[in-house]
């Protein structure tokens, strides 16, 4: 919400279009949490590309940066995961 409220803002429209999650046809909990792991970290670098865009707008700054520590986190805490399942 946050990031289509910035757009907006300065003067952008938010896209309603969701990406297509492809359908791997795999169901074990391991492949599940490696193709969400995938995932995580395409949006943490689309952040990182927001954060370098964000030049002298220190709200659109300061969104990115905290959109990065959310998916940094939640990189983490599948990894963790991931780990405990070796």
């Amino acid at each position: 919400v946050a990031v289509g409220e910035k757009l907006t803002a300065i003067g952008g429209h938010p896209s309603i279009n969701v990406r297509q999650v492809p359908e791997s046809h795999k169901h074990h909990i391991k492949d599940i949490l490696e193709e969400g792991l995938e995932f995580e970290r395409e949006a943490l670098e689309e952040y990182y590309r927001l954060l370098s865009l964000a030049k002298t707008d220190v709200a659109l700054e300061e969104l990115a940066r905290a959109q990065i520590v959310n998916e940094t986190s939640h990189i983490e805490e599948v990894e963790k995961m991931l780990r405990g399942m070796k």
